[in-house]
């Protein structure tokens, strides 16, 4: 048999295995992957485990748009979905069946996610955008010094120290810093999607008493506004362009979150990356190629990570299904996602509010269990003699007891920090405060220093982009990388605010200026953005931009314009979420 013949007949049983999914054509797929950014480097691992041949579902009574599939061989091939015939480019008709063919789908890997599906900014095992996946030094592109001198960025060593050198973020490598969470849909600013300040906790106030500088004294996350989701994506952990899908179509239904392809992480830390075929219960069934036949191969939910488990049901929940939502909430508290497991119990609750007390003594549960573990990180970090980390804690677990017997726990806590604080304070010597002032005046001069490296990189970056195509699939990237160096700036003057007041003479310069600075400039690159977003029928996207751009600078008239321009276009056309507009064909 012909090496040509051996690849169509493997083509053709992945497409009876597919159903009626729909990619793009060839032609249309080799130009999207042209303009890909580099695919993060990563190994694959053959699972092994049951393996049993795949079931084809074939309804030749209905009507639908012919099949293009992407094949772990490289092949695109365009079937009849109900006699798999395959069909010359433009058909009308099935050449063997006759079936009527609707239309001929225009898919392209998304733009903004590059195919992957998930939210580019939260969650486990997504391509780093430091490095935009390559694993180099963004600095010093991988050189390890810059004009002759060591790159301040790697300091020599040349990889990436956002993803390590693998050009993943991922919680399995320790790649997330000090307060970064790491779980999909959950804000990556404040602690376990508390939605409180990340820096003082929800308490309002610095640790000797002045405003919090990071919040405002609102006690709010400033990125989620409180609500401890996502900034990104509102909670679901999707990309919010292709809604989870990695693919965009023009002129065919919207490809489901559970058709695409991702990296499962097994119980070892080893990586597969596949498709699951269908709702774990309670396996999870995974489709892929093997030795040239399509296999499909089961796990028990203890070979797989817990956050791995809690994607794959995720993603073959419905979220108007109270049922499925409470067993997901189930997966998460099995895992210890905490955060997780709390938000699907809200969201469930929304949708049963006759069962809101059965609900509300879960949820109950799962609160007790994490102002626990907020207090006992507290203490460590108070007994390493770190109060500033131990505050916020400290505060999130006050913020979150209101009204439970574990008030009392928190305020006891917090009670003797800020005693120990005071009479350590007091306690201090004349040359002991001169060390102390001395040592502050450092660091805040280092924190200056490294902020306006930081929004300087962030604005080479953001210059790129606004050199790019348009349509060019970096685009969104490069836009995602400048913010969050800008983000960097910004967090690394909030913290040493909350040591350091404004008002201390430890700056050599007023540090409120550059903070202001940056979030004019953050706000400044949203807006631009969201503009292009309303002109091109992204109105979701807009919109979710123009309100970051408000929490960055609420006195912008140009953010409440484009505010009102997307939701103006939503309301105009009920496009689907995050995708263009629909095109006749």
């Amino acid at each position: 048999m012909s090496v040509r013949l051996v690849r169509l007949t493997v083509c053709l049983l992945l497409m009876l295995s597919c159903g009626l999914a729909a990619c793009a054509p060839p032609s249309e797929v080799a130009e999207a992957a042209e303009a890909q950014p580099t695919t993060p480097r990563r190994p694959t691992t053959d699972p092994g485990g049951e393996v049993r041949p795949v079931a084809a579902p074939v309804d030749p009574d209905h009507p639908s748009a012919v099949v293009y599939r992407d094949l772990d061989a490289g092949s695109q091939v365009a079937v009849c979905p109900a006699c798999s015939q395959v069909q010359p480019d433009g058909s009308e008709k099935c050449t063997g069946c006759g079936l009527e063919i609707q239309s001929w789908p225009t898919e392209w890997a998304c733009t903004l996610c590059s195919g992957e599906g998930r939210c580019t900014r939260c969650g486990d095992d997504r391509a780093c955008l430091d490095c935009d996946g390559g694993g180099r030094c963004a600095g010093c592109d991988g050189a390890g010094n810059v004009d002759g001198s060591e790159c301040t960025t790697c300091r020599g060593e040349r990889t990436c120290r956002g993803c390590l050198g693998d050009g993943w973020r991922e919680s399995g490598q320790d790649d997330f810093g000090s307060g970064e969470t790491a779980l999909p849909g959950v804000c990556s600013t404040c602690l376990d999607g508390s939605g409180a300040c990340p820096d003082c906790g929800g308490l309002q106030t610095a640790l000797h008493g002045e405003t919090c500088a990071t919040c405002d004294g609102s006690g709010d996350c400033r990125d989620c506004g409180g609500t401890g989701d996502c900034e990104f994506d509102r909670g679901v952990g999707f990309c919010i362009v292709c809604g989870g899908a990695g693919r965009e179509v023009r002129n065919a239904a919207r490809p489901s979150p559970s058709t695409r392809r991702w990296n499962l992480r097994l119980a070892d830390g080893s990586i597969v990356r596949s498709e699951v075929t269908a709702r774990p219960n309670p396996d999870v069934v995974i489709r892929r190629l093997e030795r040239g036949e399509v296999k499909e191969v089961a796990y028990v939910p203890q070979k797989l990570a817990p956050l791995t488990y809690y994607q794959a049901l995720r993603d073959h929940t419905d979220p108007s299904d109270v049922e499925q939502l409470l067993d997901l909430a189930n997966a998460a508290r099995r895992g210890g996602l905490l955060p997780l497991a709390a938000r699907d119990l809200r969201r469930a609750r929304v949708l049963a509010p006759q069962r809101a007390a059965e609900i509300d003594g879960v949820l109950g549960e799962v609160r007790a269990v994490q102002i626990d573990a907020w207090l006992a990180e507290a203490a460590a970090a108070r007994a390493a003699g770190d109060r500033e980390g131990a505050r916020p804690l400290i505060g999130l677990a006050t913020r979150a007891g209101r009204g439970t017997p574990k008030a009392n726990d928190a305020g006891a806590a917090l009670a003797a920090l800020e005693a120990a604080a005071a009479s350590e304070q007091a306690a201090l010597s004349p040359a002991a405060r001169n060390r102390a002032a001395s040592q502050r005046a450092a660091r805040a001069s280092r924190t200056l220093v490294a902020a306006r490296g930081h929004l300087a990189d962030a604005r080479k970056v953001m210059t790129e982009a606004e050199r790019a195509e348009p349509t060019s699939a970096i685009l969104g990237r490069l836009r995602l990388r400048a913010d969050r160096l800008a983000r960097q700036a910004e967090r690394l003057l909030e913290r040493e605010l909350a040591v350091s007041p404004a008002g201390d003479s430890a700056w050599p310069s007023p540090p409120g200026d550059v903070l202001s600075l940056v979030r004019e400039t953050r706000a400044g690159w949203a807006i631009a953005h969201a503009v292009q977003e309303v002109a091109a029928g992204r109105f979701d996207v807009a919109a979710f931009l123009a309100q970051r751009a408000l929490r960055l600078d609420p006195k912008s008239a140009r953010a409440r314009r484009a505010l009102e321009a997307a939701e103006d276009g939503r309301a105009r056309r009920g496009v689907e979420r995050g995708s263009p507009p629909t095109e006749d064909r």
